[in-house]
This record gives C-alpha cells, structure tokens and sequence, in this order.
C-alpha cells in the first residue's frame, strides 16, 4: 500500500465531511474523493451535508461548514471549487488546479460529454453510451453491478448496452482498490 494514500484514505474516513446521509451510502462521496487521490479519475463532484433532525419523524440534510470542507480538502493536497447550497457544499475536486481549470472550461462548452467522462475516469465506451442513450437502465445495471459480486453503493457510472461487460473490470478495480484502503462499508 502507498503510505500518503493510505493517510489520505485514514484522514478522509475519519472526517464527519462528506458522509452521504442516504442508507447504505455513508462512504459514497469519500470514495469518490479518493479514486481521484488514487489517480482514477482527474475530476469529480461531491457534495458534504448532514442530517438534521427537526422532530421525532422529521429531518433534513443541511449543508456542512465550507471553511471546515476547504480545510479538509486542502489537508488531503486537492485543488477544489466550492459551491455552498442550501443542503450541501457542493465540490468540484482535482489533484491540480490545471486540471479543475480545464473541466471547468470543457463544462462551460456544449457537446462535451466524452472529455468530461474521462475527466471522470469513465471508459471511453461507458461514457459514449451515455452520450448516444445506449446504457443499461437502473434495474438492469443493478443486476449486472450485483451479478459481478459488487455493493449497490459505491461510486460507479453508466454502463453502456454494448460494452458493460469490460467497463464492469473498471468498476471491479475501483471497489478492489477502496477495499484495500479501508473506504467500503463493512
């Protein structure tokens, strides 16, 4: 295991920041974080909030602190774009501020779905499926993602209709790798 990584994915599990608050999905944002550390992916999205509870039978989620967000993120060594919400801080994340730079450039532009999915780590074929609308529907995917023995819950993307067999590998190495660092619910 490479030492910084393994800090990074010790620091990322033990922050209360970025924790879903969605059933079964607590290390979701963390993971996504951490394949870009890991090199996975350049970029990705991730959003930090947690419940709040406002009666018995009712909560909501609220966004987390972004100066406590920016702290964490500039301790794990990313270059980040924050957009405070009302139920999250939502974070734009890169190893580099080069890289944020150029999504954000590639995002402001039309008919840029295939760079933006390999900014994303996505395959080529993963994210030219989702472009031509030829990807697996939810039930589907989900039969296929459990079929190849992994969790409902981690960070994955559109598998297409004609590819989705070698994009599973993809995703069998991304869980692979969490697993390995301690970012998988037990």
């Amino acid at each position: 295991m490479d030492i910084k990584l393994s800090e990074q994915a010790h620091m990322l599990k033990d922050s209360n920041l970025f924790v879903n608050p969605s059933e079964g999905m607590s290390l979701l944002e963390k993971q996504k974080i951490f394949l870009v550390l890991a090199g996975r992916k350049q970029v990705t999205e991730v959003y930090s909030g947690h419940w709040e509870q406002l009666s018995p039978n009712e909560r909501r989620t609220v966004a987390d602190d972004p100066k406590e967000v920016a702290a964490l993120l500039d301790a794990l060594g990313l270059s980040y774009r924050l957009q405070p919400q009302e139920h999250t801080v939502a974070a734009t994340i890169a190893l580099d501020q080069t890289v944020l730079d150029h999504y954000f450039d590639i995002a402001s532009r039309s008919n840029n779905d295939l760079e933006l999915g390999k900014l994303f780590g996505y395959p080529q074929t993963a994210a030219e499926g989702f472009i031509q609308n030829k990807h697996l529907d939810t039930a589907t995917q989900d039969k296929v993602i459990a079929a190849a023995g992994l969790p409902d819950y981690f960070a994955t993307f559109f598998l297409s209709t004609d590819h989705y067999q070698e994009e599973i590998a993809t995703l069998k190495e991304w869980y692979s790798l969490l697993e390995q660092y301690g970012l998988v619910a037990s």
